[in-house]
């Protein structure tokens, strides 16, 4: 805007700017003050305008208010009670914007659009912890991109008087909604909706952006929000949910990535539509998200990949349209007391990476845990299947050299094999009852599985199987027809006996079992 209230000092004689404000009504109430930091000669913004605290009029070379429309300023100047007329700056070498109350700037009232009025407020100086408040007022709407580059709005926040904020029509569509470029961004204090329309926040190249309770984005394209080159963003409580599909086969509601850092307590990170991710923490990034809502997302609810941490304690992974949670690529994945139901390929699957899983409801999915490619899964006390809702396959399945040990867990009801492992792979199973398979409750097909102290009767076939040279210990293990914690020869395929390769289809080792 052309027109209002400019603050400011005189630099080799060219007044800078510093703020702006269309009426002193924007100010009025904020005891903003206008100090020189060598003579604290200051000038007072306040209900009658601007106001010298008893300094002479002579030798004032502290301060410099200049207005582009000099007659509104003029005749609200007053030195020491003496009227001065005609003045249309009053110069100086340096000047700092100072105060205790928050700066208070509305939009449409002080400026014409949000990136307007932020660019004005990022160009103030303020006091130690003083903010410049820029509020988007009711039925407002947003139309333009709000970039910020190589320089700090963190003293300034975006807030809004509505629940929600939406893009007016003139928007340019198809691009990042918030960018963040080897900046520290404003403070998001308000829900944007982009209703599909475009990219959200993108915070990149050494950049920190912090998101409010309650605030964030809903409804973009490819990514809610992501993070990169060494950027942080800090979201406890926040949201950025309901993300779509466009070009990108990395979509997600947030993305944190290239050694950045990423915190989402409690934040909700849900309802991602078709090939978009939930939560991806990637390529060395650390993300803590205790408690964050991932579920219904229409891929993967939480996923670590390429070096990568992330800490999903307490989350909600549920009605992923693939993986609750996923570690790809040496990523470690830590993840207590965790919904992973209901996912359509498995609630837990790792391909090379390590997952630290306990107390978690894994139950309806397709599969309860599946380990692929050297991957590692240590699962505790975790409820994977039951009768009242199995998974649809094979409950625990390890492949490719991968590893799962379990302890203390219930892998009950599974509509297929409850602990599988082939080419390679390797199951460790303690105090695991895995009762009533469809199939068999232990699989060694080519793999290794170590099944002690545990129930492995009722299952619709054998109890234990073993194929392609698989190796299966069962010590201390019911079967069906075993006495008490020994298996039984006749739950044991053929060749029905143990400690023996029989026909070369693998050895079932027992030191204490129940003969034929």
């Amino acid at each position: 805007m052309d027109n209002g209230y400019a603050v400011g000092y005189l630099d080799d004689g060219e007044f800078v700017e510093v703020g702006r404000f269309n009426n002193l009504d924007a100010v009025a109430n904020s005891d903003l003050e206008i100090r020189h930091a060598d003579s604290e000669t200051r000038v007072v913004l306040g209900d009658d305008g601007f106001d010298f605290d008893g300094s002479d009029v002579e030798g004032i070379e502290a301060l410099d208010v200049q207005s582009a429309s000099v007659p509104q300023v003029t005749s609200n100047v007053d030195f020491d009670s003496n009227d001065a007329t005609g003045i249309s700056a009053l110069e100086a070498e340096e000047a700092r914007i100072t105060g205790n109350e928050d700066i208070k700037i509305s939009v449409p009232a002080d400026f014409d659009t949000v990136a307007d009025a932020l660019e004005a407020a990022g160009e103030n100086t303020t006091k130690s912890g003083v903010q410049m408040v820029v509020t988007i007022e009711s039925g407002h709407e947003i139309v333009d991109n709000l970039d910020f580059e190589d320089g700090d709005w963190g003293h300034v926040r975006l807030t809004s008087e509505d629940d929600m904020v939406g893009l007016g029509t003139d928007y340019p569509d198809g691009e990042d909604f918030w960018f963040d470029d080897n900046a520290v961004g404003p403070v998001l204090d308000c829900l944007v909706d982009l209703d599909g329309r475009c990219r959200g926040m993108f915070v990149h190249r050494q950049s920190t952006q912090y998101v409010e309770e309650g605030a964030g984005i809903r409804n973009a394209l490819d990514f809610g929000v992501r993070v990169r080159e060494e950027s942080g963003i800090y979201a406890r409580n926040a949201e950025f949910s309901g993300t779509t599909h466009d070009t990108s086969t990395a979509a997600a509601n947030a993305r944190i990535t290239a050694d950045s850092d990423g915190v989402f307590t409690n934040a909700d990170l849900s309802n991602s539509g078709a090939d978009v991710d939930g939560l991806v923490s990637n390529r060395g990034a650390t993300v803590q998200a205790v408690g964050v809502d991932c579920s219904d997302c229409g891929r993967v609810g939480a996923r670590g990949v390429g070096a990568a941490t992330l800490n999903v304690a307490h989350a909600d992974v549920s009605g992923a349209g693939n993986e609750g949670i996923r570690g790809d690529r040496t990523a470690r994945i830590k993840a207590i007391d965790v919904d992973a139901t209901d996912c359509d390929r498995a609630a837990i699957e790792t391909n090379g990476a390590w997952i630290h899983l306990s107390d978690s409801d894994l139950r309806g999915s397709e599969r309860g845990i599946f380990a692929d490619r050297s991957g590692r899964v240590e699962a505790q006390d975790c409820l994977i299947s039951d009768e009242d809702n199995p998974t649809n396959s094979s409950a625990v399945v390890a492949q490719d050299n991968a590893e799962i040990n379990i302890i203390g867990s219930t892998v009950d009801y599974s509509a297929s094999t409850a602990l599988r492992a082939e080419d390679g792979g390797k199951i460790t199973a303690r105090s695991v009852t895995a009762t009533n398979a469809g199939s068999h409750a232990v699989w060694a097909d080519g793999g290794e599985i170590d099944v002690r102290e545990g129930d492995v009767s009722d299952a619709d076939s054998d109890d234990i199987r073993r194929s392609d040279g698989g190796i299966v210990r069962a010590e201390g293990c019911q079967t069906t027809q075993g006495d008490e914690d020994e298996p039984h020869e006749d739950d044991v395929n053929f060749p029905r006996e143990f400690n023996s390769f029989g026909d070369g289809r693998g050895i079932v080792f027992a030191e204490n079992f129940t003969e034929a």
